[in-house]
């Protein structure tokens, strides 16, 4: 890292905040730009945008189905329904100020962004691993113990 780039305590004490800022600024610019090339950066970006497609049309067709049956859906499908839920939330709440970050190689969305983006990304990946979870428990049941009713 460049020296002058290096927090030094004794140097911030004779600087004025003004002088403090720019060079902790300077600092993050350093620490954050992009070392990958314009044609390795549109691959990274066009990669994101295709796989956030794939899983909003592929958790779209699933509540498509499952919305077409109009039967009374096992339990095993309503956590898939949830699971599919969940993942549609996650793609609106999360792909787009991704990507958008990814394309400027900054977040531009404030602290409270920051915030609000962490809370959901964490509620909603959390929603999704207890499904995933209880979906696993009922088929293991459902398998080792066949002529019982589980759920």
């Amino acid at each position: 890292m460049h020296t002058s780039l290096v927090y030094n305590h004794k140097q911030t004490h004779s600087m004025n905040s003004r002088q403090f800022h720019l060079k902790v600024n300077l600092w993050l610019v350093y620490l954050y730009h992009s070392r990958r090339d314009l044609e390795t950066n549109c691959k990274v970006q066009a990669g994101e945008a295709t796989g956030s497609l794939f899983s909003l049309v592929g958790n779209g067709c699933i509540l498509v189905v499952f919305h077409c049956r109009r039967r009374r859906l096992t339990p095993a499908e309503i956590l898939l329904v949830n699971l599919g839920i969940v993942d549609v939330l996650l793609f609106f709440a999360s792909y787009p100020l991704t990507i958008i970050s990814s394309f400027r190689h900054r977040w531009d969305f404030g602290e409270l962004g920051c915030s609000l983006y962490a809370f959901v990304c964490y509620f909603l990946g959390l929603a999704s691993i207890f499904s995933i979870t209880t979906i696993a428990l009922i088929r293991y049941w459902k398998t080792c113990t066949p002529v019982r009713e589980y759920l």
